[in-house]
Order: C-alpha cells, then structure tokens, then sequence
C-alpha cells in the first residue's frame, strides 16, 4: 500500500517523488518528531522519519517490513510476513506452510510461488529473512538457524508472554507491579 507524505516547506526536499523503500505505521512518530524540529535518538524508535528519505537519505534504510496476525479467529489465522514491496513471503507456522507472490507480475496474490521449483532460491531467501526476523523471539520461533513450523499459535506482543515483573489486574490487562495504567 503507498504511503503519501506532504511535509513542511521548511524541510528542503524534492517533491514529487517516488521512493522504492518499503514504509509503515511505526516511521510516522519519528516523522513527525523530526518535521517539528525535535531531536530525536532513532535508536529509542522501531520506525524512522520518513524525511530522511525524502531528503535522499537511503542509505542503511530496512529491506523490508514485517507483519503478522494473531491466532484471535482461529489457529489458521495466526501468520507471518515480510514484504519488500516486489515479494511477498508468509509462513502459516500453526500449520506450516509457507506462500511466497511476487508483488509486481501478481499484485492481487493469486499466485502462490512456494511450491514452483524455480522459485527455491527466492523462498529461501526469503525464509533466511524470517529467520533472522524471528530469531530474536527465541524458541519457540527459530530453533538451531530454522523456522520452527508447524508450531502452536501463541500471543507474542510486549505484554505476552509474561515476564516475572507483570502481574494480572483483571479488566486492565497485564501490569508491571506498582503501574497504574496498563503497558
């Protein structure tokens, strides 16, 4: 999905342009930190602002994005991906599957490329992607370098699983001990 930016005319950029890197929700905090003129340690962020790019600044910018669904609808729901605007690779980890579509020859995804022996480089790499994604979940995700599928849906966010600091507060969710509003 495109992302359209319109920013200050105080930032010095070209208008007009069309940028192959892949964007998302979480680089619109830093955007607007930056475009208020505040200085800002990206490294405190999981996005960045979308001016550097604007202004051409496209070195070291990410690959690709990443999503996933949760198993809330049922255990065939709870998925992965990554996409980088041209590909698209999603493991169904409850029942381990993979799908990989090519993004620009189909857009609609009605075209699964897994199992087409002449695309096995590009599910691989593609797989390595998401195992480099995961691998900082640990287990049950990546085990010994390897997608760990078929494997039980789980919720994952900062609040789940439970670390030894949260406690249940029942209607609010999970707290840290001593927090007053939920994290």
């Amino acid at each position: 999905i495109p992302m359209l930016v319109r920013w200050p005319a105080r930032v010095s950029a070209t208008r007009e342009q069309v940028l192959p890197q892949p964007v998302e929700l979480r680089d619109l905090l830093p955007t607007f930190l930056d475009a208020a003129g505040a200085n800002i340690d990206e490294k405190r962020f999981d996005g960045r602002s979308l001016l550097r790019l604007v202004r051409g600044q496209t070195e070291g910018w990410r690959e690709y994005i990443d999503f996933e669904h949760a198993a809330c609808y049922g255990e065939a729901g709870y998925w992965t991906a990554l996409t980088d605007g041209k590909t698209k690779y999603i493991a169904h980890a409850a029942v381990g599957q993979e799908q990989l579509f090519d993004l620009q020859a189909d857009p609609g995804e009605l075209h699964d490329l897994a199992a087409d022996p002449a695309q096995q480089d590009r599910l691989g790499l593609w797989r390595e992607r998401m195992v480099r994604h995961l691998a900082e979940r640990g287990e049950p995700f990546v085990k010994d370098g390897k997608l760990v599928m078929p494997r039980p849906s789980m919720l994952y966010s900062p609040n789940f699983p439970k670390d030894e600091g949260q406690v249940d507060v029942a209607g609010g969710g999970a707290r840290r001990a001593g927090q007053t509003r939920p994290a």
